[in-house]
């Protein structure tokens, strides 16, 4: 299955160098000559960023669930909207 831009799985794979799930997506049946609208095939895709993630110096200062506990009241209903990706 594809996006519509032509890619799938086999491509998002090679874009954020998931070697061992090329692997097995190439040995599942997945085409390795496969090519999108653009007409690249999945080893022509530009590498992503790494992922990354920074704790804060003191993890004891961290709390994963802060945003959560702000926007969500005692019943569970939604206060506000999460803005969980305004850092990008």
């Amino acid at each position: 299955m594809r996006a519509a831009d032509g890619r799938g799985p086999l491509f998002w794979a090679h874009e954020f160098s998931l070697d061992a799930l090329v692997d097995a997506l190439v040995d599942a049946g997945a085409d390795p000559e496969a090519k999108d609208a653009g007409g690249k095939t999945p080893k022509q895709m530009p590498k992503a960023p790494p992922l990354t993630f920074e704790v804060p110096e003191d993890e004891d200062e961290y709390d994963p669930f802060e945003d959560y506990v702000e926007v969500m009241g005692g019943d569970g209903a939604l206060k506000a909207e999460v803005g969980a990706h305004d850092e990008m």
